[in-house]
């Protein structure tokens, strides 16, 4: 349940999470991508960054508005 989500949380250092809402993501996927590796010291975004890329050229923006 979201109270019990809002509570545990401050039980958590800074670095072992990450909120992110959908529109900072759509609006800017990479950068966000980047911020999540830095934010909870993740190894190897330098790495995996083109593969990240790769993919978001593919899919970033696609059927966004579709739900089934």
């Amino acid at each position: 349940c979201l109270a019990a989500y809002e509570r545990d949380k401050a039980l958590l250092a800074p670095n072992q999470l990450y909120e992110l809402s959908y529109e900072d993501f759509m609006r800017d996927p990479m950068g966000r991508v980047r911020e999540i590796y830095d934010r909870l010291d993740l190894p190897g975004f330098a790495e995996s960054e083109s593969r990240f890329c790769d993919y978001l050229d593919r899919k970033h923006g696609a059927n966004i508005d579709r739900y089934t």
